[in-house]
């Protein structure tokens, strides 16, 4: 323990003289609680190691005091910190974020004492988080396979236009899966896609359009009944059966759903006033 040093005062009243007395004892209570906790966090010089991922194994956690910290130069500094688990020194995950391609994440062999740690891709830019058994996305990663809608390739991430390409997305598991992006291009016949809800996903279905050549036998519809109607004060009115006949301007029937128009003179297309976006995958 340090000896403790006092000023001495002599010209100083003996009230004067008590009160520096109890301010440098409480100087000196706050110094040791400093250096107190100061030791828990770095019990001794020496402490801190630095050196490769691969090299930890010849600075056995045994041979260090608790607390002391192993920095991984080749992993972008990550830091264990040593520790004691079920009863004896181990160097455990503490802090820092390691960043490489995404393949490489199946390479890191982590155990159950790098629990925590954190991987940044740098090409797929998806952040996962170890738990000690399985990789997750990290808190804050959006995951992946979700489309949005933009005038433009969305800014950060990984993103794949909805053109029905087939590309490889991010799991949470730390992999890649093979997924068909929905086909939001347009069609042989030039029409778009519209976006409607549902329980489930059902890929782009295709336009209602029949095209049938209209024989001049198929112009007429079936021949209706004779009908007896009251028309007026009672009087009876009788409608001779007759023939409903069906004309077609072209030989071929087109039935579709309002579409764009090329010109007024085709009249309103039926629909609204309305946007095109792009649609991205996120990968």
């Amino acid at each position: 323990m340090k000896q403790r040093v006092y000023p001495t005062l002599p010209s100083a009243s003996p009230d004067v003289r008590q009160a520096i007395t109890l301010a440098y004892d409480y100087i000196f209570q706050l110094e040791a609680h400093v250096e107190k906790s100061l030791a828990e966090i770095a019990p001794s010089s020496g402490s801190v190691v630095q050196d490769t991922h691969a090299n930890r194994v010849l600075y056995p956690a045994a041979d260090y005091p608790l607390g002391s910290l192993y920095i991984e130069t080749d992993r972008n500094d990550v830091v264990y910190i040593n520790q004691t688990t079920s009863g004896a020194n181990a160097w455990v995950y503490l802090s820092g974020i390691l960043r490489g391609a995404y393949a490489t994440i199946s390479t890191l062999g982590l155990g159950s004492n790098d629990a925590g740690f954190l991987f940044h891709s740098t090409d797929y830019l998806h952040a996962h988080r170890w738990t000690g058994t399985v990789w997750q996305f990290a808190p804050g990663d959006p995951g992946s396979r979700f489309i949005v809608l933009s005038e433009n390739t969305p800014l950060g991430g990984y993103w794949q236009v909805c053109d029905g390409t087939t590309v490889a997305v991010a799991t949470s598991a730390g992999a890649t899966q093979n997924v068909a992006t929905p086909n939001f291009a347009t069609d042989a016949n030039g029409d778009s896609v519209f976006l409607m809800a549902g329980s489930a996903y059902t890929g782009a279905t295709p336009l209602i359009r029949a095209r049938a050549n209209w024989a001049a036998a198929n112009d007429t519809g079936t021949p209706s009944a004779t009908t007896t109607f009251m028309e007026g004060a009672g009087s009876d009115v009788t409608v001779a059966s007759d023939t409903h006949s069906h004309k077609l301007t072209d030989g071929v029937a087109d039935l579709v759903f309002p579409g764009e128009t090329t010109s007024p003179a085709a009249g309103p297309s039926g629909l609204p006033r309305r946007m095109g976006l792009i649609a991205f995958m996120r990968r």
